[in-house]
Protein backbone atom coordinates (compact mmCIF):
# COMPACT_ATOMS: atom_id res chain seq x y z
CA UNK A 1 0.00 0.00 0.00
CA UNK A 2 1.46 3.31 -1.05
CA UNK A 3 2.25 5.85 1.60
CA UNK A 4 0.08 8.86 0.90
CA UNK A 5 1.00 10.90 3.95
CA UNK A 6 4.47 11.31 5.44
CA UNK A 7 5.66 13.66 8.13
CA UNK A 8 4.57 17.20 7.17
CA UNK A 9 6.49 20.25 8.26
CA UNK A 10 4.82 23.61 8.08
CA UNK A 11 6.23 26.34 10.25
CA UNK A 12 6.58 30.07 10.09
CA UNK A 13 9.91 31.73 10.75
CA UNK A 14 9.96 35.48 11.29
CA UNK A 15 13.24 37.26 10.75
CA UNK A 16 14.42 40.84 10.44
CA UNK A 17 17.77 41.75 8.94
CA UNK A 18 19.39 45.17 9.46
CA UNK A 19 20.70 47.11 6.48
CA UNK A 20 24.30 48.30 6.68
CA UNK A 21 24.22 50.62 3.66
CA UNK A 22 22.16 51.30 0.53
CA UNK A 23 23.73 49.89 -2.61
CA UNK A 24 21.97 49.36 -5.92
CA UNK A 25 22.99 47.75 -9.16
CA UNK A 26 22.25 49.94 -12.19
CA UNK A 27 22.08 47.27 -14.86
CA UNK A 28 19.95 44.14 -14.63
CA UNK A 29 22.32 42.32 -16.96
CA UNK A 30 25.34 42.93 -14.69
CA UNK A 31 27.37 39.87 -13.71
CA UNK A 32 25.57 37.92 -10.98
CA UNK A 33 28.50 37.96 -8.59
CA UNK A 34 28.81 41.75 -8.79
CA UNK A 35 25.08 42.24 -8.31
CA UNK A 36 25.11 39.94 -5.29
CA UNK A 37 27.90 41.93 -3.66
CA UNK A 38 26.14 45.25 -4.31
CA UNK A 39 22.88 44.11 -2.69
CA UNK A 40 24.40 42.05 0.11
CA UNK A 41 24.28 45.02 2.51
CA UNK A 42 20.60 45.83 1.92
CA UNK A 43 18.16 44.79 4.61
CA UNK A 44 15.42 42.18 4.22
CA UNK A 45 12.44 41.78 6.53
CA UNK A 46 9.53 39.37 6.52
CA UNK A 47 8.76 35.78 7.33
CA UNK A 48 9.02 32.42 5.59
CA UNK A 49 6.89 29.31 5.75
CA UNK A 50 8.49 25.98 4.86
CA UNK A 51 6.64 22.76 4.02
CA UNK A 52 7.86 19.32 2.94
CA UNK A 53 6.91 15.65 2.92
CA UNK A 54 9.70 14.68 5.32
CA UNK A 55 11.80 16.54 7.86
CA UNK A 56 14.68 15.53 10.10
CA UNK A 57 16.21 17.72 12.82
CA UNK A 58 19.90 17.23 13.62
CA UNK A 59 21.09 18.52 17.01
CA UNK A 60 18.67 21.44 16.74
CA UNK A 61 21.11 23.06 14.32
CA UNK A 62 20.06 21.65 10.96
CA UNK A 63 16.72 20.72 9.46
CA UNK A 64 16.78 18.41 6.45
CA UNK A 65 13.70 18.41 4.25
CA UNK A 66 12.84 16.08 1.38
CA UNK A 67 10.01 15.77 -1.10
CA UNK A 68 7.93 18.63 -2.49
CA UNK A 69 9.79 21.23 -0.47
CA UNK A 70 8.33 24.72 -0.70
CA UNK A 71 9.52 27.96 0.87
CA UNK A 72 7.23 30.98 0.71
CA UNK A 73 8.66 34.39 1.61
CA UNK A 74 6.20 37.05 2.82
CA UNK A 75 7.85 40.49 2.94
CA UNK A 76 7.11 43.04 5.64
CA UNK A 77 8.34 46.46 6.73
CA UNK A 78 10.60 48.31 4.31
CA UNK A 79 10.90 45.26 2.05
CA UNK A 80 7.13 45.13 1.59
CA UNK A 81 6.90 48.86 0.97
CA UNK A 82 9.63 48.62 -1.67
CA UNK A 83 7.81 45.81 -3.49
CA UNK A 84 4.43 47.55 -3.27
CA UNK A 85 5.87 50.35 -5.37
CA UNK A 86 6.46 47.79 -8.14
CA UNK A 87 3.43 45.51 -7.88
CA UNK A 88 -0.30 45.94 -7.40
CA UNK A 89 -2.37 43.93 -4.95
CA UNK A 90 -1.63 42.47 -1.53
CA UNK A 91 -0.49 38.99 -2.56
CA UNK A 92 3.22 39.83 -2.78
CA UNK A 93 5.40 36.80 -2.14
CA UNK A 94 8.32 34.82 -3.49
CA UNK A 95 8.12 31.01 -3.73
CA UNK A 96 11.05 28.59 -3.88
CA UNK A 97 10.44 24.93 -4.74
CA UNK A 98 12.98 22.10 -4.55
CA UNK A 99 13.33 18.35 -4.07
CA UNK A 100 15.72 18.64 -1.13
CA UNK A 101 16.56 21.43 1.27
CA UNK A 102 18.76 22.00 4.32
CA UNK A 103 17.99 24.80 6.77
CA UNK A 104 20.82 25.93 9.05
CA UNK A 105 20.15 27.51 12.45
CA UNK A 106 22.63 29.41 14.66
CA UNK A 107 24.24 27.74 17.64
CA UNK A 108 23.12 28.95 21.06
CA UNK A 109 26.01 29.49 23.46
CA UNK A 110 26.58 31.05 26.87
CA UNK A 111 27.58 34.34 25.26
CA UNK A 112 24.88 34.31 22.62
CA UNK A 113 21.14 34.79 22.69
CA UNK A 114 19.24 31.70 21.60
CA UNK A 115 17.88 32.64 18.19
CA UNK A 116 17.34 29.08 16.97
CA UNK A 117 13.92 30.03 15.56
CA UNK A 118 15.66 32.24 13.01
CA UNK A 119 17.38 30.37 10.18
CA UNK A 120 20.81 31.52 9.03
CA UNK A 121 21.01 29.84 5.64
CA UNK A 122 18.95 27.69 3.29
CA UNK A 123 20.56 25.37 0.73
CA UNK A 124 18.36 23.62 -1.85
CA UNK A 125 19.02 21.00 -4.53
CA UNK A 126 17.03 19.09 -7.14
CA UNK A 127 14.58 20.72 -9.56
CA UNK A 128 14.90 24.23 -8.18
CA UNK A 129 12.22 26.70 -9.24
CA UNK A 130 11.85 30.28 -8.07
CA UNK A 131 8.60 32.21 -8.62
CA UNK A 132 8.51 36.02 -8.33
CA UNK A 133 5.53 38.33 -7.60
CA UNK A 134 5.41 39.58 -11.20
CA UNK A 135 5.05 36.13 -12.76
CA UNK A 136 8.70 35.58 -13.70
CA UNK A 137 10.44 32.32 -12.84
CA UNK A 138 13.92 30.82 -12.72
CA UNK A 139 15.17 27.24 -12.50
CA UNK A 140 18.50 25.76 -11.48
CA UNK A 141 20.29 22.74 -10.05
CA UNK A 142 20.95 24.25 -6.63
CA UNK A 143 20.18 27.39 -4.66
CA UNK A 144 21.73 29.19 -1.68
CA UNK A 145 19.97 31.81 0.42
CA UNK A 146 21.92 33.59 3.17
CA UNK A 147 19.25 34.98 5.50
CA UNK A 148 21.61 36.90 7.76
CA UNK A 149 23.61 38.93 5.28
CA UNK A 150 21.68 40.36 2.39
CA UNK A 151 18.59 40.25 0.22
CA UNK A 152 19.58 37.91 -2.60
CA UNK A 153 19.25 34.25 -3.45
CA UNK A 154 21.70 32.58 -5.84
CA UNK A 155 20.87 29.76 -8.25
CA UNK A 156 23.65 27.74 -9.89
CA UNK A 157 24.03 24.94 -12.40
CA UNK A 158 21.95 24.82 -15.55
CA UNK A 159 19.86 27.92 -14.87
CA UNK A 160 17.00 29.27 -16.93
CA UNK A 161 15.06 32.51 -16.51
CA UNK A 162 11.61 32.86 -18.10
CA UNK A 163 10.35 36.44 -18.25
CA UNK A 164 7.85 38.09 -20.59
CA UNK A 165 8.20 35.37 -23.22
CA UNK A 166 12.00 35.60 -23.21
CA UNK A 167 14.27 32.76 -22.16
CA UNK A 168 17.71 33.34 -20.66
CA UNK A 169 20.22 30.60 -19.88
CA UNK A 170 23.14 30.97 -17.49
CA UNK A 171 25.35 29.03 -15.08
CA UNK A 172 24.58 31.43 -12.21
CA UNK A 173 21.52 33.57 -11.51
CA UNK A 174 20.98 35.97 -8.61
CA UNK A 175 17.56 37.26 -7.58
CA UNK A 176 17.31 40.53 -5.62
CA UNK A 177 14.25 40.50 -3.35
CA UNK A 178 14.10 44.27 -2.80
CA UNK A 179 14.31 45.13 -6.49
CA UNK A 180 12.55 41.97 -7.74
CA UNK A 181 15.28 41.72 -10.35
CA UNK A 182 17.33 38.89 -11.87
CA UNK A 183 21.02 39.19 -12.73
CA UNK A 184 22.86 36.52 -14.69
CA UNK A 185 26.51 35.78 -15.36
CA UNK A 186 27.58 34.82 -18.89
CA UNK A 187 23.98 34.71 -20.04
CA UNK A 188 22.52 33.57 -23.35
CA UNK A 189 19.10 34.98 -24.22
CA UNK A 190 16.61 33.50 -26.67
CA UNK A 191 14.21 35.95 -28.32
CA UNK A 192 11.19 35.31 -30.57
CA UNK A 193 11.57 36.49 -34.18
CA UNK A 194 8.74 37.01 -36.68
CA UNK A 195 9.51 37.79 -40.33
CA UNK A 196 6.84 39.46 -42.50
CA UNK A 197 8.17 38.21 -45.81
CA UNK A 198 9.78 40.03 -48.78
CA UNK A 199 6.50 41.12 -50.40
CA UNK A 200 5.50 43.07 -47.29
CA UNK A 201 8.93 44.49 -46.57
CA UNK A 202 9.55 45.57 -50.19
CA UNK A 203 6.24 46.47 -51.85
CA UNK A 204 6.16 45.79 -55.58
CA UNK A 205 8.86 43.12 -55.48
CA UNK A 206 7.54 39.72 -56.61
Amino acid sequence: MKHLLLTILAFSLAFTLLAQENGQSEASAAPAKEAEEQTASKGLSGKVTISADRMEMILKKIAKLDGNVEVVFYPSGETLQSLKKQFKGDDIRVILNADHMTVFFPEAGADKVNTSSRPEKILATGRIKLHTPDGKSATGDQAAWDLTNGSTIALEGKCTILADGRIMNSSRVVYDFNESRFSAARAIITLPVASRGDSEILPGVK
